[in-house]
């Protein structure tokens, strides 16, 4: 059997997952063809000793909630993301972010309907000031708020992927082999 379908399996990948990664060649191929954010984030948090540490998740969060940002219908929505961005980067206090949550909260419940993108910058900001695990959790909220806010199939494809190119673009496939191994 091949490395990343033993990987998979001792990981106890769903079978969709196995599947999918039997027509890829090896690991490696698995990581850099992946077009499924949700998996990758299951393949992180499965690694829970990479290096990684909780301002990914958060930086993530506010990537994907940012996503369909010409969609966001209420400013206090963009006002949600740009406020748990810069508490991560440590520009404002966990008070001043908790502010703005509640605002993009507020502006998207009380929206005709839930909006999908006003929705993804309430979870952006709760994985900003989460705790490690429920920021791992957060994350899959705002990236599907951010793919579900598009209009059809083949835009919730590309914003996937481009979730999938952000990850990568923070975590090495070397990475994520050296764990595990």
């Amino acid at each position: 059997m091949e490395e990343h379908l033993e990987i998979l399996n001792r990981l106890h990948a769903c079978e969709e997952g196995k599947n999918w990664a039997s027509v890829q060649e090896n690991s490696e191929a698995c990581w850099n063809n992946c077009k499924r954010s949700d998996w990758m984030i299951w393949l992180i948090r499965k690694l829970n000793n990479i290096n990684i540490n909780i301002n990914f998740y958060k930086k993530y969060a506010c990537f994907c909630a940012r996503q369909n940002w010409s969609k966001i219908i209420d400013q206090r929505s963009k006002d949600g993301i740009i406020a748990a961005e810069q508490y991560v980067e440590g520009k404002i206090t966990i008070e001043e972010m908790q502010a703005a949550r509640n605002t993009a909260t507020y502006a998207a419940a009380v929206a005709a309907t839930y909006a999908a993108v006003d929705a993804a910058a309430t979870y952006a900001a709760d994985a900003a000031a989460a705790t490690y695990v429920d920021a791992a959790a957060y994350v899959t909220a705002a990236a599907t708020y951010a793919a579900d806010a598009a209009a059809d199939a083949a835009a919730r494809k590309q914003i996937k992927i481009a979730q999938c190119n952000w990850i990568r673009s923070q975590i090495s496939f070397a990475e994520v082999m050296e764990r595990l191994k």
